[in-house]
């Protein structure tokens, strides 16, 4: 049994660089917000997570379309653990 996807309805696909832009939540830096049993989750985190089947975990999921709001999984790639970026 499939599973259904708990981000449909939250998103918008434009035809201009092929972004699916998150319609729901967002932070101060523009991440989508995906709320999870009372805690607050990145959208795209949640996107890159569905689309794979595998959770990021401690590394960055970056967006290489550079939206801070698009969660499209083909735009979408693991990057370095988070807590080995500088600040």
């Amino acid at each position: 049994m499939k599973l259904r996807n708990p981000a449909a309805g939250k998103y918008v696909k434009t035809t201009k660089h092929h972004c699916w832009n998150w319609t729901g939540r967002r932070n101060s830096e523009g991440y989508g917000l995906f709320e999870l049993n009372g805690e607050d989750l990145l959208a795209h985190r949640i996107a890159y997570f569905i689309a794979t089947d595998e959770q990021p975990g401690d590394r960055e999921v970056i967006q290489t379309c550079n939206n801070h709001g698009c969660c499209n999984p083909a735009h979408l790639r693991l990057g370095e653990p988070i807590s080995a970026q500088s600040t």
